[in-house]
């Protein structure tokens, strides 16, 4: 091979391995994004069912509330009935 061809050729293989190299950086911050969008999902689900916990306790104890009312109701007003 010529002096010419040579450089010509290393200029292809370098200008190859710089495409190489920036779609290798393109393909891992992909994955990165990918695994903060995942691990942001998985905080929100988190957050999500403890909100909910938090309301079924609240609705529980509401209703143990009223029960609880409904029975010194029941009792003052003279008739002893068990709910």
């Amino acid at each position: 091979m010529s002096g010419n061809r040579m450089y010509s050729h290393q200029q292809r293989l370098m200008a190859q391995r710089r495409v190489q190299e920036q779609h290798r950086q393109q393909e891992a911050q992909r994955v990165d994004r990918e695994r903060q969008v995942q691990a942001s999902l998985r905080e929100e689900e988190g957050f999500e069912r403890r909100r909910y916990l938090r309301q079924v306790q609240q609705e529980l104890k509401e209703q143990q509330i009223e029960s609880a009312l409904l029975k010194v109701c029941v009792s003052v007003s003279g008739v002893t009935i068990d709910i």
